[in-house]
């Protein structure tokens, strides 16, 4: 009889472990955007840009999820805590990206369906109608890619596109990770030879800061990109871009 009993047990366990995969959201595209709340011009761009953007995709429906990642609880900014992952790791370069990235990837990859997962920062700008035409050509296996620069062999963390496959890969070989380098050259010197695919090489870094001062009408036929890095030696300047931004391409 005990043995009957454990069986109807262990089916019972199985039983619900389907069913809470079954009702996992799916998402086209999970944006992951490393955070933290320490200087005023990150606050600035998350309350200029990214939760915006994340109000705007709700309200339009769109298969899209972004969380930021903090590596501790944020106390510095208002923002819904469904929109957010903490790992407490701490804030900081290096170790702490790297390790509060790998544990939200850890908690994403339980928890959700998707195609596509876009690990990526503060100061990057998505157009979110042309990641998702970029999402919509890409296959759902076996994708590594993202902008290289002017490094041949690493993906630059403001924009590493993976599938759901490579990310079990990446997770099921964290311990191979070096985490006393930058994040993501730890991560492609792990999966660039295996999977890299040169889909998705395409980036623009903003240099218009004249439109701080005049509305320029060409702003959206010239930067024409699903992703556009936002980064000067002024980073208060790159937060109030990152709002007129917003209003050129979203209002």
């Amino acid at each position: 009889m005990e043995h009957i009993f454990k069986l109807h047990n262990d089916l019972d366990i199985l039983h619900n472990r389907i069913i809470n995969l079954d009702n996992r959201k799916y998402y086209q595209v999970i944006l992951l955007v490393i955070a933290n709340d320490t200087n005023d011009y990150y606050c600035e761009m998350i309350k200029n840009y990214w939760i915006p953007l994340i109000n705007y995709v709700k309200k339009n429906h769109i298969s899209i999820r972004i969380f930021l990642l903090f590596g501790k609880q944020p106390i510095n900014i208002k923002i819904d805590l469904n929109d957010i992952i903490v790992k407490e790791t701490g804030e900081g370069y290096i170790p702490q990206i790297l390790q509060k990235t790998i544990l939200a990837l850890e908690h994403i990859y339980k928890t959700y369906e998707f195609k596509h997962l876009i690990r990526s920062n503060l100061s990057s700008f998505f157009r979110i109608d042309k990641l998702i035409q970029l999402s919509d050509n890409l296959a759902n296996k076996d994708i590594f890619s993202g902008f290289r620069g002017y490094n041949p062999t690493h993906i630059n963390g403001g924009g590493i596109w993976l599938s759901k496959d490579v990310l079990f890969y990446l997770l099921q070989n964290k311990t191979k990770l070096n985490y006393k380098i930058i994040d993501d050259v730890a991560i492609s010197n792990l999966l660039f030879n295996k999977y890299y695919k040169n889909l998705i090489n395409i980036r623009e870094s903003f240099n218009d800061y004249s439109i701080l001062n005049r509305y320029d009408c060409n702003i959206k036929k010239k930067y024409d990109f699903y992703h556009i890095r936002i980064k000067s030696i002024n980073r208060f300047n790159d937060a109030k871009i990152m709002k007129l931004l917003f209003e050129y391409y979203y209002s």
